[in-house]
């Protein structure tokens, strides 16, 4: 999947006022704009290795200047100061000790596509240790040790855990530019895309809710879910709150982990 990143010059008319003392004048400005395109062919199959002579953008009907283009893929960008930022949330409260080599597999799947200049990082949401920051082979690291805990699953607390990591992870990124940051949380449905809490019944989680979702929003963090079986909600959630996106509910997910790598690119 490639998606193209163009940018165009939206230029404003001038302003003249004359009056019989003085006259004034507004000076013209120019607005980039950013335009994220995803290119298919008739079969549905990505188109790569484009070029910016290869797109026409037209605004009113009119023709506009490209002033610049980058094409992203899975792999992301090959410069140093261009990198992606993600977080990986480990799920391991609402799995079973059975899911222990498949979870360890999908989260080493999701590290591999991390590029030189990505930020990427591992929390395990039970371990109140980990950090949403780090170098790689920490991250690696803690996938290695990922244990589902074997405390029997409290539903209230895995969402104020997550709720929290949220924050903490949004609150991270804040002022790391405008690129989209990617949380994935890897596991069971009802902890990687937990639901609006009814705020007539509670409250205080209910706060909680909002001050995640505000403080993803300013920082521009999505969260996607990679899940490990049907149940829970599909949609809705904390998922589709912050513009992500929920995967699951079949044998490989590779395809949805290149393409959450793809948005983390753009």
């Amino acid at each position: 999947m490639v998606i193209v990143r163009a940018a165009t010059a939206v230029a404003l008319a001038m302003l003249a006022v004359s009056g019989a003392a003085q006259r004034f004048a507004v000076e013209p400005s120019i607005d980039l704009v950013e335009i994220d395109v995803v290119v298919t062919d008739h079969r549905g199959q990505h188109v790569s290795n484009l070029k910016r002579e290869d797109f026409e953008l037209k605004e009113d009907g009119k023709v506009v200047d490209i002033k610049t283009f980058m094409a992203v893929s899975s792999n992301g960008s090959t410069k140093l100061d261009d990198g992606r930022s993600m977080v990986v949330l480990l799920d391991d409260m609402g799995m079973s000790t059975m899911a222990t080599t498949s979870i360890r597999t999908l989260a080493n799947y999701v590290a591999a596509f991390a590029g030189p200049g990505d930020e990427f990082s591992v929390i395990r949401l039970t371990n109140k240790g980990d950090e949403p920051y780090g170098d790689f082979d920490s991250a690696v690291g803690r996938i290695a040790e990922y244990q589902p805990s074997p405390v029997p699953f409290d539903g209230l607390q895995a969402v104020e855990n997550v709720l929290n990591t949220v924050k903490i992870v949004a609150q991270r990124f804040q002022d790391t530019g405008r690129r989209r940051k990617v949380l994935v949380c890897i596991g069971s449905p009802q902890v990687c895309n937990i639901l609006e809490p009814r705020r007539w019944a509670l409250r205080s989680m209910y706060q909680k809710w909002l001050d995640a979702i505000t403080a993803a929003a300013r920082a521009n963090l999505s969260v996607y879910s990679l899940v490990s079986r049907r149940g829970g909600p599909s949609t809705g959630g904390l998922v589709e709150v912050t513009g992500g996106e929920l995967f699951g509910s079949k044998n490989d997910l590779s395809s949805d982990v290149r393409r959450i790598w793809v948005v983390a690119s753009s």
